[in-house]
Order: structure tokens, then C-alpha cells, then sequence
């Protein structure tokens, strides 16, 4: 185990081989945004535990990266420094923290809608479950863009996610709670990601 600092960098103690499984992280703050971290979890491939890293993990690979305009190199820097030092990264940089933090805005209250439904499922599990549907709509042609801040694409990641955990049969319980959060994150998603590169410069995102 490892505890962050104030700029998201730990150390393990002791020898940890990051081939042979994930990092999951718990817990936190987004130093980007200033929200407050759900689960999130890196592979071996990733410098970082992200959303982004979260989403290559969990919700489709390569493929999925290259449905939000990204790829697995840009697992590999840090988009906040990249950002402010407007170097060659730093367009690409603005696209990571707008996706991973419209990302954040799903998967925490994606969790806190798992949780009210089942409190035995898992932190882990809920993230697998919505980044199913994310693989799933991504790799029939949808962009990331567009699952994060549509709403017809929103209730269908939270419903397929819902329906994972708690059956088809009990789904329709859940109706009006999937209808307005899938409403109240495609907004502030959709306004997050309108935002203008120099927007993210200047630091708008951290007031979304």
C-alpha cells in the first residue's frame, strides 16, 4: 500500500511487480478539478491512476482511448503539468482532464447509486460494471464525448450498469433515480466539455 501526497505521487514500500495486476486507488482529491475521488484504478501500462486510466482498464482498451481522441501514450504524462507548460502534449492534456473529470462526475454517482441498490457490491465491481457500458456503446461507434454528455447515452450506461447488479426484474425501481442522473451529469458534463482550450487554461473546469 501507498499513501499520496499532496500532488498525487506515492512510492511503494518494498518490491511491487506492476505486471502482475492493477493499482487501485481509494479515497482522495482530484487536484485537477478539486472533486472528491471515487475507486479508480491503473494497469502496469499507466504513470498514472486516473479516470482515463480507470477507462483503458476497465472500459475497452485502446479502442475505447481512441473513442475519447486519445491513446496509450498519453496514459504516460501528466496532463495538469502538461497543460500549464502549453508544450507539445498540452491540446491533448486539456482533452484528458475534461474527459477524466466528466468521467469522475459518471463513476462517483454511478457508486452512490450502486450503493443505494446494493451495499454488497463492491467499489471495484461498480466501476466494472459502468465501464462495461462505456466499452459497450464505444465500441459500437459512439464517442466518449458523446457518452459522457448525451442523455439518452447516459441512461443507457446507468440503466445496463443497474441492471448488471440488481437484475432486469428489479430495474424498474430505479427508473426515476437512472432518469434524473442521467440528466444532471450529461449537464454538467456537457458543459465541462464545451469548455475552449483556453478555457482549461485559464482554469474554468475547476468551477464545473
Amino acid at each position: 500500500t501507498a499513501t499520496t501526497e499532496a500532488t498525487g505521487n506515492f512510492t511503494f514500500t518494498g518490491t511491487v511487480d506492476l505486471t502482475k495486476g492493477n493499482i487501485i486507488s481509494t479515497g482522495g482529491t482530484d487536484i485537477a478539478s478539486g472533486a472528491t475521488m471515487t475507486t479508480m484504478v491503473s494497469g502496469g501500462t499507466s504513470g498514472y491512476i486516473t479516470p482515463i486510466s480507470t477507462m483503458y482498464t476497465y472500459g475497452g482498451g485502446e479502442a475505447t482511448l481512441a473513442a475519447a481522441g486519445l491513446s496509450v501514450s498519453d496514459l504516460l504524462y501528466d496532463p495538469i503539468a502538461a497543460l500549464s507548460s502549453g508544450g507539445t502534449n498540452s491540446t491533448t492534456a486539456a482533452l484528458m482532464i475534461q474527459t477524466g473529470q466528466s468521467m469522475l462526475t459518471l463513476l462517483s454517482n454511478a457508486s452512490a447509486i450502486v450503493s443505494s441498490a446494493s451495499s454488497t457490491t463492491s467499489s471495484v465491481d461498480s466501476l466494472i460494471a459502468v465501464m462495461s457500458q462505456v466499452k459497450t456503446l464505444a465500441a459500437a461507434g459512439t464517442s466518449v464525448s458523446n457518452i459522457l454528455s448525451d442523455t439518452t447515452n447516459m441512461t443507457s450506461v446507468l440503466t445496463g450498469a443497474l441492471t448488471s447488479i440488481v437484475g432486469s426484474d428489479d430495474i424498474s425501481t430505479y427508473t426515476d433515480l437512472i432518469s434524473n442522473s442521467a440528466s444532471a451529469i450529461s449537464t454538467v458534463n456537457n458543459s465541462l466539455m464545451s469548455l475552449s482550450y483556453a478555457d482549461m487554461k485559464s482554469g474554468q473546469n475547476e468551477q464545473r
